[in-house]
């Protein structure tokens, strides 16, 4: 009765400073900038605090392995199928900072010919915890092992000591691991060049090519590194599963005090991090047919590379035997993980008009046709988001048309008043 999953608090704060600077120097139109962010983010996701029960038929159907019974008659008996707990705080005190800079040139090379290029340089700190209340769990070495942040010298939160008995693999601290308190690869180089033309084709003067090129990064939303602090030994979910005999293994009032936690998961993200960034790319050629009437045809691309999206680890291999003994990791169960090789393509070809008319009124019509391929529509899958693989052994069956735009039409129309 209720949804006592959802049991989340978060404050969030951020401190902005930017700048920019024009100044024009013979052909030159020159800006150049700065963006600065100090961003702090203080989530508690204690989720099923309060304790999650799930009633089925089971203990009052007619025989064993039937289901004729009623969920809400074994609801009322307090005999629960599954009881979970969410053990810990699953705290942050984290924190992360920015710096971007940039510099653009617009240069008129010639009366027909326009050059516009530009670099950015981003700095995105991967997000910390100032107690270094977080874990993840590393797939990547035999049997596994969690890694929990530590300082320099391999001091781990005080607060792990609880929760520290109950994992059921090995751990070490991000120092002995060589990894740094963020639990993901640092990544401080964030280049992105721009560059774009404009040219007025020689003896046609009614005519313009113009095109361009960019590379736009993308940061991953802070709020799945919350993953890591749903981990032992910081919060784990304790999950208790009743026998199919009568009577119970444990009713409502001693479900949760039982000495067993069952299988161990937990949410993890990839340590190997990418930035994930977007290629884009056009190529628009305008012609004036007749006086105020414009045709124009263009083709416009990008590409998505590094974007985060999810699987599912420590999967067993389809076989028969015991389920658990088929695991990489046998102590843990099924957990997801974001993953860092997410991409997707687009292309479109598109054909425009425009007509000015008197009076200041516009008229546009647009023709669109576009095709866009990818991996995952969606970035899934941890605490705070959904979409695995149908396959975490063939991923590459996910590529598929997201979206695919045979000849759309659209027009428009605008009017200034004098």
């Amino acid at each position: 009765m209720g949804d006592p999953a959802p049991f989340t608090f978060r404050s969030n704060r951020d401190f902005e400073f930017f700048d920019n600077v024009n100044f024009h120097w013979r052909a030159h139109s020159i800006k150049f900038g700065a963006y600065l962010m100090h961003y702090d983010l203080q989530p508690v996701n204690p989720n099923g605090a309060r304790g999650i029960f799930s009633f089925t038929p089971r203990f009052t159907s007619s025989m064993g392995g039937l289901a004729d019974g009623n969920a809400f008659a074994d609801f009322l008996l307090g005999h629960p199928t599954t009881a979970q707990v969410g053990l810990g705080r699953a705290a942050m005190d984290a924190n992360a900072n920015w710096g971007h800079f940039y510099l653009q040139d617009s240069w008129q090379v010639t009366h027909d010919l326009k050059l516009d290029l530009g670099l950015r340089y981003e700095y995105n700190r991967n997000m910390t915890d100032a107690n270094n209340q977080i874990s993840a769990m590393d797939p990547s070495v035999p049997g596994g092992r969690f890694v929990i942040a530590s300082n320099r010298s391999g001091m781990i939160s005080p607060t792990a000591n609880a929760l520290l008995p109950l994992l059921p693999i090995p751990y070490v601290t991000s120092a002995a691991a060589g990894w740094n308190d963020s639990l993901l690869t640092s990544r401080p180089v964030r280049l992105a060049p721009r560059g774009g033309f404009s040219w007025t084709l020689p003896g046609h003067s009614n005519t313009v090519l113009r095109g361009g090129f960019g590379i736009y990064p993308n940061q991953a939303a802070y709020s799945i590194v919350t993953a890591f602090a749903q981990n032992l030994p910081f919060f784990v979910t304790k999950t208790m599963n009743s026998n199919a005999a009568d009577p119970p293994s444990f009713k409502i009032e001693n479900a949760l005090t039982a000495a067993s936690l069952g299988t161990v998961g937990g949410n993890n993200l990839n340590h190997d991090f990418k930035i994930e960034y977007n290629e884009v790319w056009n190529l628009n050629l305008e012609r004036e047919i007749a006086r105020s009437s414009i045709l124009s045809i263009a083709y416009i691309g990008s590409r998505t590379v590094h974007a985060d999206s999810s699987t599912a680890l420590n999967v067993p291999p389809p076989g028969s035997g015991n389920i658990s003994a088929r695991r990489a990791i046998p102590q843990l169960s099924q957990f997801n993980t974001i993953r860092w090789d997410g991409w997707a393509t687009y292309h479109a070809f598109a054909l425009g008009f425009k007509r000015r008319l008197s009076r200041g009124l516009t008229f546009d019509a647009n023709w669109t046709c576009s095709h866009s391929i990818d991996d995952a529509s969606d970035p899934g899958a941890t605490l705070n988001e959904a979409n695995l693989p149908q396959d975490v052994y063939n991923r590459a069956a996910e590529k598929a048309s997201s979206i695919i735009v045979i000849g759309r039409w659209s027009a428009s129309s605008s009017a200034t008043a004098s």
